[in-house]
């Protein structure tokens, strides 16, 4: 890195070790396992340095611009003789742990191909030098100037935009307006973004999306746009990934953020919402209540400690909170939820809250009434009662209750039928 900003990778020093290890080694086989487990620790070092960058802001394109943290890479060979190396090269990058896929072509193979297809024509056109002999690498970006850009920008434009619009039906049916989008695919996504510099890549022939003003293709001012959606997407994706620890494009952002973000007090561990420990509750008692609203709005389970703490935590459910606004409101959103309200009173009724916060259903809990009708408790009875009714609301019940199924919208209180 440059001034007092700490390098991702010391290269440098890699290149050192790895010569010492040579010098050492008593064979190829104790070498190439050292120098895999220096290489190892290499990247676990560099991407807990990307870590910090992002959890500090200051990421930039610098870090985000090239690969997301889950992403695939594509290694391609370029020989002018076939290199016995490839293998051991490739053995290698799987090892460390890297999803590479790979591709070993002449030049002439390479530019034939780019020719055909577009796709090729855009992986080649973001190639970048890694090793190995320049003057052929450079051989290959003149040619592929020369013999795949120039004249075919109608060619690699209509094939891109065509390209666009499949994906614009596969991710969302081509709105830009869904809840869940993926960040790479959907419509105005990272994936859009790339191919608006690749067509003026390839047609003007430039490597900068900012030397696109002097083309006439951007004003200044979009170009400074252009430039803070990529930092955004770049960073949104790789906080996905680094967040799921898995390649996740696919913006769960309610499980993702909006549990940690938005509903501040809780935490969560993994699709569990849970909290620090029982003191939370004594001092947020509402918080009793909210975890189960807040867990059925946003579709995450319950950790079972945090369900523990409210059971030891009952005691704090007395006639305050039982006349608390807050608390009555919480409660009513997640009888009348939209979402599935029969689980999450269940959760409530098993961890012994509802019983407590309501105490006439409290004196109903495992209740028996012996006839006919009957065939288990009160409590159970009442809470599949509402299961069906929501069921009724969510139209899943039309062959089995008809008519129901249209009064049921017809009723001007939700709330009102919900408690009855």
């Amino acid at each position: 890195g440059a001034g007092n900003r700490r390098a991702i990778l010391d290269r440098g020093r890699l290149q050192e070790a790895i010569a010492r290890i040579m010098l050492r080694a008593s064979t190829p086989e104790r070498a190439r396992s050292e120098i895999l487990e220096l290489l190892k620790g290499a990247l676990a070092e560099g991407r807990e340095e990307i870590r910090r960058r992002f959890e500090a802001g200051a990421a930039g394109r610098t870090v985000a611009a090239l690969l997301a943290w889950q992403t695939d890479q594509m290694l391609r060979l370029i020989y002018d003789h076939v290199a016995e190396v490839v293998e051991s090269i490739l053995y290698l990058l799987w090892d460390l742990g890297f999803k590479v896929g790979h591709a070993t072509r002449s030049v002439d193979d390479c530019l034939r191909q780019a020719r055909q297809d577009a796709t090729i024509a855009t992986n080649l056109l973001d190639s970048r030098y890694l090793w190995g002999d320049q003057a052929l690498f450079l051989e290959f970006k003149t040619r592929y100037a020369a013999e795949v850009q120039a004249g075919n920008g109608a060619w690699f434009a209509e094939a891109k935009l065509a390209e666009r619009d499949r994906r614009h039906q596969r991710y969302g049916q081509g709105s830009r307006y869904t809840l869940e989008p993926n960040v790479k695919e959907s419509k105005g996504g990272l994936r859009d973004l790339h191919t608006l510099f690749w067509l003026g890549k390839f047609i003007y022939q430039v490597d900068e999306a900012d030397k696109l003003v002097a083309k006439g293709v951007f004003t200044k001012a979009e170009a400074r746009t252009f430039d803070k959606a990529l930092d955004f997407h770049w960073t949104l994706r790789c906080w996905l990934h680094y967040l799921t620890g898995r390649g996740e494009d696919v913006g769960d952002l309610t499980r993702i953020f909006c549990a940690q973000i938005e509903v501040g007090g809780f935490k969560l561990e993994g699709d569990r919402l849970s909290v620090k420990g029982p003191e939370h509750f004594a001092a947020k008692p509402v918080d009793l209540l909210r975890i189960f609203q807040v867990a059925q709005a946003h579709d995450l389970d319950i950790h079972p400690d945090a369900l523990r703490w409210v059971s030891q935590s009952l005691k704090l459910v007395d006639k305050k909170l039982r006349a608390d606004g807050r608390a009555n409101q919480v409660f009513l959103e997640i009888l009348t939820g939209k979402r599935d309200p029969e689980t999450a009173l269940r959760r409530m009724n098993e961890a012994g809250l509802l019983g407590r916060f309501l105490p006439d259903f409290g004196r109903a809990v495992s209740l028996m009434q012996f006839n006919m009708y009957h065939h288990y408790t009160v409590d159970e009875h009442t809470l599949f009662a509402i299961g069906v009714l929501h069921a009724i609301e969510q139209g899943r019940l039309q062959e089995e209750a008809p008519i129901a199924s249209t009064v049921v919208h017809k009723v001007l209180n939700r709330r009102v039928l919900y408690l009855a």
